[in-house]
């Protein structure tokens, strides 16, 4: 007994505290999904893909670092000398993260159209382990540095 309530006590210690967000995502209107792998503490690797659907089936995708920022919200800035100024803020909220694209919406590199704003749903908690790309090529989140 005293083993099982020291092991118990373990496990809410292990997750306690631990701001990492992972898993699958999906995005239910237009389309997409977000994967989260874990990092550190305080930040995840994710892989945003998003369309936009009929009539011209625009897409885009982006592989980043969320921060936490706060309660439950994480954050992701990217700017380089070229076109990308993409800023995000995602809300974790239960089973829905909340995805908002913070000043210009058409600076992350997607095609016309194409927004990520808006709710993904919890579709899987198991942590992903790798990626495909638009052109089929397989990444492991594992080899991934920042």
């Amino acid at each position: 007994m005293k083993k099982l309530i020291t092991v118990f006590i373990f496990l809410i210690g292990s997750f306690a505290g631990n701001s990492q967000i992972f898993g699958e995502y999906e995005k239910v209107v237009y389309g997409g999904s977000i994967l989260f792998y874990p990092y550190s503490d305080s930040s995840s690797i994710f892989r945003l893909d998003v369309f936009r659907g009929p009539p011209s089936y625009n897409s885009g995708a982006v592989t980043g670092l969320a921060r936490l920022k706060g309660d439950n919200i994480y954050e992701f800035y990217k700017k380089d000398d070229s076109y990308m100024n993409c800023h995000l803020i995602m809300k974790l909220s239960a089973d829905t993260l909340s995805i908002e694209v913070i000043d210009e919406k058409n600076e992350c590199g997607f095609g016309y159209g194409v927004m990520p704003d808006g709710n993904f749903y919890l579709k899987d908690t198991t942590i992903p382990q790798f990626y495909y790309n638009g052109e089929g090529s397989k990444f492991y989140f594992k080899d991934i540095n920042f």
